[in-house]
């Protein structure tokens, strides 16, 4: 079974029937329109950097489904018009090498399992991107000229962590002993000494834990850092990623506001087309 992640990540201008706009449309339309739920509004004093163009009025999430809404601030003295911005749903193959970094990044915590779908090639993306927002510096990457073993390099201080990355296919697994001696040796023989192994295992098993700590006691690195599903999930919360709605208006504000795509006013959308 191929397994999705949806997410609101284009963006498109809302095509505001009649006079609506500004206040006027937005009274009233407190709730998402696919799924209910009370939006929440955005504080936008912090998205200076995003919104390049100029202050907007509101900028409003759903928590639920992730549908956003951006209104443009409006001149209250004459008409009050605004233009809108929303949401445009994609689907993607969680299996696909294709699928955006924005989206895992977006969605994996609220779907853990469909880590175990992501391509081997896109996990490693995937790892790269999380480090590099959390440590806020450069992650290099190997490919397929990769270092005995290790596939990316870490680039945070005058000693580069080396770094390897496993995807399991299935739940409920714990990494043993001996990938963790096989990925020691091959970063010694590589003049590593700090090192990072990164899983989507549940965890590692008491002896994998001792081999690296044991590597550390005795001097063999100076660091091994084990990462298992869990605590690379939660490291997505430390990093400052755009949101999906800043991303998308970002990618439109670089190609001009005119290709944008013209999408129906979805509050004329009922509730059923999500179920």
């Amino acid at each position: 079974m191929t397994s999705k992640i949806l997410t609101y990540s284009k963006l498109g201008v809302v095509d505001l029937p009649g006079e609506y706009g500004g206040r006027v449309w937005l009274t009233g339309h407190n709730n998402c329109p696919y799924c209910n739920s009370r939006m929440i509004d955005r504080d936008t004093e912090h998205e200076s950097d995003v919104l390049r163009r100029g202050t907007f009025f509101r900028i409003a999430v759903c928590n639920i489904c992730g549908w956003w809404l951006i209104v443009e601030d409006a001149d209250q003295c004459n008409n009050g018009l605004a233009v809108a911005y929303g949401g445009i749903l994609e689907s993607f193959n969680v299996n696909s090498a294709d699928i955006p970094i924005e989206v895992l990044i977006a969605e994996l915590p609220k779907q853990v399992n469909s880590i175990y779908n992501i391509d081997p090639k896109k996990m490693e993306d995937l790892v790269a991107a999380i480090l590099s927002g959390v440590h806020d510096c450069d992650v290099h990457q190997l490919g397929y000229s990769k270092d005995g073993g290790i596939d990316l390099i870490l680039l945070n201080s005058d000693s580069p962590i080396a770094i390897q990355v496993k995807r399991r296919e299935k739940p409920n697994r714990k990494e043993g002993v001996k990938i963790i001696r096989e990925f020691l040796g091959a970063a010694i023989l590589s003049d590593h000494r700090d090192l990072m192994f990164v899983t989507n295992a549940d965890d590692f098993t008491s002896g994998a834990k001792k081999a690296a700590a044991k590597a550390v006691k005795k001097q063999i690195v100076e660091r091994f850092e084990l990462l298992s599903r869990d605590k690379l999930i939660s490291l997505i919360g430390l990093a400052d990623f755009d949101t999906n709605w800043s991303i998308a208006l970002r990618n439109a504000q670089e190609k001009y506001y005119g290709s944008n795509p013209t999408i129906p006013n979805p509050y004329t959308i009922p509730y059923t087309m999500c179920g």
